[in-house]
């Protein structure tokens, strides 16, 4: 599989404002890795990986890195994905994404 796509990787993270209050938000200090995004419908969703829950839309193709969790961002282009999670592979990993 060719990883012709370059993503970011977003983390969660909690800044505060003037008045200490929290918010989440999503970090500014980003990595980058090559990943290859295909469609992923609910059938296939379902037989493959055992995911029954609505909205996973696409599969993402990466090597192998540890910087790759369930509950992270991909922003790819103008789209942000969370990922659903991480089934891992010796020489890949392969990540249903929902579309945020």
């Amino acid at each position: 599989m060719i990883l012709d796509k370059t993503v970011i990787i977003q983390s969660p993270s909690t800044v505060y404002d003037d008045e200490g209050m929290p918010t989440n938000t999503w970090t500014a200090n980003q990595t980058t890795i090559q990943a290859n995004i295909q469609p992923l419908g609910g059938e296939l969703a379902y037989k493959d990986y055992g995911i029954s829950e609505a909205g996973i839309t696409k599969l993402m193709f990466t090597g192998v890195n540890a910087v790759i969790q369930a509950g992270l961002r991909v922003v790819n282009g103008s789209k942000t994905y969370n990922i659903y999670s991480v089934e891992e592979f010796p020489t890949h990993y392969e990540c249903p994404l929902k579309p945020v």
